[in-house]
């Protein structure tokens, strides 16, 4: 038998990287102080729950603050996921197709979104739910592979607190100023992170690289 040349198989396309640097409230001494950051808060509403089975962002929500809970700036908007809203979903959130036709594409408010984000921890209740949809949208529009400081209020409250649930009412009641926007998700979101600044003072620590501080 001659030898031969056999062809190399081709290397896997490399995934790029998720949108958040897993980011946490410590009280480990080389973090950084979390009164000293600005966050931005997001909250989606999607079509369902997997984005490999073609699921889309249907609204948007964001505020971005400072530690104190002072507002610098906020979004809030339907957004057209260019698909259908199945009925199961639409009992969930109550958006359905009527409601977005004329509203934006992902695309139009992208922009806006990233701007928000920049230079901030971002905050979710579920940072791996949020995570998903926001990759698979800023992937759709060119953005693919951005790395931003995530937060994740879940897993935050679960770590510095006993409670009997973790749900978004029962983590904003840690904050004196709960209920003073009403009940919306990312109001409700919001309270966490005012909240454990303001009782106990734990550094931000993040896994890799460092959030940058904010200009």
């Amino acid at each position: 038998m001659s030898d031969g040349l056999v062809p190399a198989a081709a290397p896997a396309a490399r995934k790029a990287p998720p949108l958040f640097v897993p980011t946490y409230l410590t009280r480990r001494p080389d973090g950084l102080d979390p009164r000293a950051l600005q966050y931005t808060v997001v909250d989606l509403e999607t079509t369902g729950t997997r984005t490999a089975h073609g699921d889309r962002v249907c609204e948007v929500a964001a505020i971005r603050m400072n530690a104190d809970g002072t507002v610098l700036e906020e979004m809030s908007t339907l957004v057209h996921p260019e698909r259908p809203i199945p009925a199961g979903s639409r009992q969930i959130h109550g958006i359905d197709d009527d409601m977005v036709a004329e509203a934006p594409r992902f695309a139009e408010i992208a922009g806006t979104l990233l701007s928000m984000m920049r230079d901030t921890v971002v905050v979710t209740h579920n940072r791996s739910f949020e995570e998903e949809f926001l990759d698979s949208e800023f992937a759709r529009v060119g953005l693919a592979g951005l790395r931003i400081p995530g937060l994740c209020t879940l897993t935050t409250v679960r770590s510095h607190t006993d409670m009997p649930a973790y749900g978004l009412p029962e983590s904003s009641s840690l904050c004196p100023a709960h209920g003073r926007r009403g009940s919306t998700a990312p109001w409700t979101t919001a309270a966490t992170p005012v909240a454990c600044s303001r009782r106990c003072w734990p550094p931000v620590r993040p896994a890799s690289p460092a959030p940058q501080r904010p200009a």
